[in-house]
């Protein structure tokens, strides 16, 4: 589970890349066995993955790339978090291969009589908004 949602396959081109930006990881708990009604009555184990806030205070991002996949976020406050007052925060992050652009030259031989390349294409986003309230109410809305 992804904050709540359900992730049945959590990796990309034969589990060499995750859907799970690991930027953005909070903490992940493994219950094998045991768990409650919370988790809708599930039978196996449970991976409960919890994403943090953005930067409540300033923003900043990343983007990196390389051979086979490029990515970057962004994050900052929305509202700025003051002493005793309500902030709003958002991050946003994306990920797309780049295997059918560049295996056409780094893999010739597979691409010799075949005009598609490796079929190993994929695109991850995902985005979250966090209002974080005085007295210690918290509400997020995400998409993925």
């Amino acid at each position: 589970m992804l904050d709540g949602l359900n992730v049945f396959n959590p990796f990309h081109s034969i589990g060499f890349y995750s859907v799970f930006e690991t930027e953005l990881i909070k903490n992940v708990d493994v219950l094998t066995g045991g768990f409650g009604a919370e988790y809708g009555g599930r039978i196996s184990a449970i991976i409960d993955v919890k994403t943090r806030d953005g930067n409540k205070t300033r923003s900043s991002g990343f983007i990196s790339g390389g051979p086979f996949m490029a990515k970057g976020m962004v994050e900052g406050p929305l509202k700025k978090f003051r002493e005793g007052g309500t902030s709003v925060s958002y991050v946003f992050t994306g990920k797309k291969s780049l295997i059918e652009q560049t295996s056409k030259s780094y893999y010739k031989y597979a691409s010799r009589n075949d005009t598609i390349g490796l079929p190993f294409s994929f695109s991850d986003y995902y985005g979250k908004i966090s209002v974080n309230a005085s007295n210690g109410s918290k509400v997020n809305f995400f998409w993925f």
